[in-house]
Formats: structure tokens, C-alpha cells, sequence
């Protein structure tokens, strides 16, 4: 959990940042738990953000699942992980001095799903959210959809919170599991931002990499940091 440097003698509250890792970054494929942050600057450049900008100082929280953030199903389950990393977001909440109106979510690949699955499970909780390279059900599924997902839900509380970043050349977009996610906010009315780096765009080592790009980009996390659960999105 990193805190800003003047957290200590503030007094103010500050926003929050909760970010869920991908597949690689799990603790049961061997990682040591600083792999979160040397592998992606997933939550480090919240850090760096906040460092930098004294309107961007923000609490990162950043946890490391075992094996798994979600439970595979069409309901919208998360697994114990998962689970423990929302107990982990609410303990802070508690004892920290949190802007409550000002909780974001992020995630890649695996951390994505596992971002969605979080949202729609407690939508109410999060003022934005924001995923990488994501996913709803079930990867490659023709039957595991995410039809059972709290979308009502998100509908009220994220309508337009939402933004999902991508690259054509990954494999995992051509997936049916990226296009429906695609499909199961748009067939609910959820509104939301996309981006989909075209086919050519350069990412090292694989196209899945998106989020290189995607959490390097300032506007999409200036956007996040402007949305309040007081404000209607631009």
C-alpha cells in the first residue's frame, strides 16, 4: 500500500487507487510480491502521479492474488482473492483517511476480469474504473457469458465510469470473451470509453502488453482522477 508523502501530517483525505495484477504477477506462479510493481506500472505511476501533482495524491493499493481474482461463471463470482482484496480495500477505507467519493478500480488481463467482476459485485463502491486487455465470463466460452452479472447495477452506479483499453493484434481480442464484453455493456446501456490500438501498433514482448500504453496514457488517468461519485462523467 503506498501513501502519499505528506499523508502523515495532512489531515485531509486523499482518493483511492486498488489495482489487480494479471496472471503472471500471482503468487502460486512463483512471483515475489515486488513483481507488481517492477513488472508493469500499473500501480506505480498512480505513485508517480501523485508524487508529481499534489491534485493527483492518491492511496495505491496494491494486492497479490494466489492463484485467481474471479470464479469463471456466468453470475459474477469472486473467487477468494478477489474476495480478500475488496476486504483489504474496505479495511483501508476504515482506517485510512479516505475520500469515499473518490474510489477507482483498475486491472489487466486477469486483474480486468477480476476489476469487472469487483465492480459489479459492489458498483457502488467505485467512482471509475478503468481495464486493460479484459474480459467478461469466460475466455473462448460459448456458454459462459457474464449474462448473470450485476449490469443493472453497474448501469446505476458506473454508467460511463467504465473504460476498456485494447490492441487489435492481441490474440485474446479476437476472443469472443473481449468482443462480449463489448456486447454485455452495450446491450445493457452501459456507456463507456474504448480504445483498440490498431492492427501494426508495437507492443514488447506481445499485443496483450496493452496497458504499457494504456496506463502510460495521462488523459484516460486525468479522466479517472476527475470523476467523483458527486459528479456526472464529461
Amino acid at each position: 500500500i503506498y501513501f502519499p508523502p505528506n499523508y502523515a501530517t495532512s489531515g485531509k483525505s486523499y482518493p483511492v487507487v486498488l489495482a489487480l495484477h494479471g496472471v503472471g504477477q500471482r503468487a502460486a506462479g512463483g512471483q515475489p510480491s515486488d513483481m507488481l510493481l517492477k513488472r508493469t506500472k500499473q500501480a506505480t505511476i498512480w505513485a508517480q502521479d501523485s508524487e508529481a501533482d499534489s491534485s493527483k495524491e492518491a492511496i495505491v493499493i496494491a494486492p497479490q492474488a494466489n492463484t485467481a481474482w474471479v470464479i469463471a461463471d456466468n453470475i459474477g463470482s469472486l473467487a477468494p482473492d478477489g474476495q480478500a482484496a475488496y476486504e483489504l480495500l474496505q479495511s483501508v477505507i476504515a482506517g485510512e483517511r479516505v475520500n469515499k467519493s473518490r474510489v477507482y478500480l483498475t486491472g489487466l488481463s486477469m486483474g480486468g476480469n477480476g476489476s469487472l467482476v469487483m465492480a459489479e459485485t459492489y458498483p457502488e463502491t467505485f467512482a471509475g474504473v478503468f481495464l486493460n486487455a479484459a474480459w467478461a465470463g469466460l475466455p473462448n466460452s460459448d456458454t459462459v457469458l457474464g449474462t448473470g452479472y450485476n449490469w443493472s447495477g453497474m448501469k446505476q452506479h458506473l454508467d460511463g465510469r467504465i473504460r476498456i483499453v485494447a490492441a487489435q493484434d492481441d490474440p485474446d481480442v479476437q476472443h469472443k470473451s473481449y468482443l462480449n464484453l463489448l456486447n454485455q455493456l452495450t446491450m445493457n446501456g452501459i456507456n463507456f470509453q474504448s480504445k483498440l490500438y490498431p492492427t501494426g501498433t508495437f507492443f514488447s514482448p506481445t499485443a496483450h502488453f496493452v496497458w504499457i500504453a494504456g496506463y502510460a496514457d495521462k488523459t484516460t488517468r486525468d479522466w479517472m482522477f476527475s470523476l467523483s461519485k458527486q459528479n456526472l462523467p464529461s
